[in-house]
């Protein structure tokens, strides 16, 4: 996955993502009445010397953490985006919430 994201451009991994939460949307039958978005950063360990994994403390490693998004009733995911091994700053989870959250209100 990260040797992908790295050869496409942002308007492509953009697409990616709306893809994750189109089948989300797909899921349904019927419109919920509210859904709860259930943000995760899950670490995956990585080795050798590849592009963009950074030391992570808490899992005492060299990881990637990406961000997976629930929906916190059914379980279903919604996104799922690779990030470096740091922790999530909020305001980066809050940009991404913010789009899937448009994109949702728009379907």
């Amino acid at each position: 996955m990260c040797r992908l994201e790295n050869n496409i451009g942002s308007t492509e991994l953009l697409g990616f993502a709306k893809v994750f939460v189109d089948n989300f949307i797909e899921s349904y039958k019927n419109p919920p009445k509210f859904i709860i978005l259930d943000p995760d950063d899950t670490d995956v360990t990585a080795y050798g010397q590849q592009q963009s994994i950074c030391y992570n403390g808490y899992y005492n490693d060299y990881c990637f953490l990406p961000l997976h998004i629930y929906e916190g009733v059914s379980g279903r995911l919604v996104a799922t985006i690779l990030k470096p091994g740091r922790r999530s700053k909020s305001i980066e989870v809050y940009a991404i919430l913010k789009r899937i959250i448009s994109y949702l209100r728009e379907h």
